[in-house]
């Protein structure tokens, strides 16, 4: 098996791994984080905000295209059915950085949802990835947990 290594350039991914395609196949490990009461857009935009702050991220960009280039603005509007999609980076340490996906779900009369999604075609090419994805056939992931917590 070859494993590809994502090029880190110093100041992050490069421009070119972010955007390839074949970093964003197959499923993602996802973190949810469910919010109730539901419609409070003022607590989602907060929670972004807290995103965008945190030293382990990078983003928010409204598509892949304007990876470090174009941040959107917050807060955002939330509307009813609806599902808010943009994307980031995760920081595991100074030297790996992960690609994201981050989801604001809204449906009506059910909560709210904010979703962080890391595909896993990049923990396969940058981790000893082993299938099933348990804690136990791939210790690497503790790492991602302790910050996801």
């Amino acid at each position: 098996m070859k494993i590809k290594v994502l090029k880190w350039s110093g100041n992050g991914m490069e421009y070119g791994d972010y955007n390839n395609p074949e970093n964003w196949i197959g499923g993602f490990y996802e973190l949810s984080i469910e919010y109730r009461p539901f419609d409070d857009e003022k607590r989602l935009n907060e929670a972004l905000n807290a995103l965008c702050k945190s030293s382990f991220f990078n983003g928010i960009w409204e598509e892949k295209k304007y990876y470090k280039k174009h941040s959107i603005s917050l807060p955002i509007d939330i509307e009813d059915e609806s599902v808010n999609q943009f994307y980031g980076t995760l920081f595991l340490s100074e030297d790996n950085e992960l690609p994201c996906v981050i989801s604001v779900v809204r449906v009506s009369g059910e909560s709210d949802w904010l979703d962080i999604a890391i595909p896993q075609a990049t923990f396969e090419k940058k981790y000893p990835y082993k299938y099933p994805l348990t804690k136990d056939l791939n210790p690497w992931l503790n790492k991602v947990d302790e910050m996801y917590t």
